[in-house]
């Protein structure tokens, strides 16, 4: 009879060695899928970072391709400018030039009028 309560003290605290266990492994597996979703978040989180930083970078990129086309047409915009100044001096020479030569014209005309009268 002592034996058989001993036997039956044994099992009960092997029942219970054994519910322990199985409750530490179900803590054990909660703390594992909790430790889990932290990591996915923090993934998550970097990816977001990631793609953020990126889309800076091509907004900043953006915006340099486009102060460079602005510099570009400043630049066209003052080589014409020159352009255009180095043709106006062309051209008011031209005009002196056709000035003197009509300038000339008149006074060898009024010379033949003038040597013609005497």
């Amino acid at each position: 009879l002592k034996e058989a309560q001993e036997l039956e003290v044994k099992l009960r605290l092997l029942a219970l060695e054994e519910h322990n266990i199985k409750k530490k492994a179900e803590v054990e597996k909660e703390r594992l899928r909790i430790l889990e979703v932290k990591e996915a978040k923090k993934m998550a989180d970097l990816k977001k970072k990631k793609k953020k930083k990126l889309a800076k970078k091509e907004a900043d990129l953006e915006l340099k391709r486009q102060r460079a086309e602005e510099k570009m047409a400043m630049a066209q915009e003052a080589q014409a400018e020159k352009e255009a100044k180095v043709e106006m001096k062309k051209l008011q020479k031209a005009r002196q030039h056709a000035a003197a030569l009509e300038a000339q014209r008149q006074a060898q005309f009024m010379f033949k009028n003038l040597a013609g009268e005497s």
